[in-house]
């Protein structure tokens, strides 16, 4: 997540379909909240942390969340039909 660009600023950005699909991420070290980050699953897939700046996923974080969550692609994003 470190590794992610931010989206720029006055651009006009056109992106796919949204189902609505998001999943809000909780990070934490001893029991304590470190930091939050609400991650799009449909249109543009920004991921946008303490609701800040957004930043453009990428395949590798993608590729990550499948294996935190043991979910296909295609569920994560709320495929129709994938469950």
């Amino acid at each position: 997540m470190l590794n992610l660009e931010a989206v720029p600023k006055d651009v006009i950005i056109h992106c796919p379909a949204d189902f609505g699909i998001s999943y809000d991420l909780a990070f934490y070290e001893d029991g304590n909240q470190l930091f939050t980050a609400d991650v799009e699953a449909g249109g543009c897939r920004y991921v946008q942390f303490q609701g800040k700046e957004a930043y453009q996923s990428t395949e590798s974080f993608w590729k990550l969340m499948k294996e935190a969550t043991g979910m296909t692609e295609s569920q994560l994003w709320g495929t129709p039909g994938s469950f």
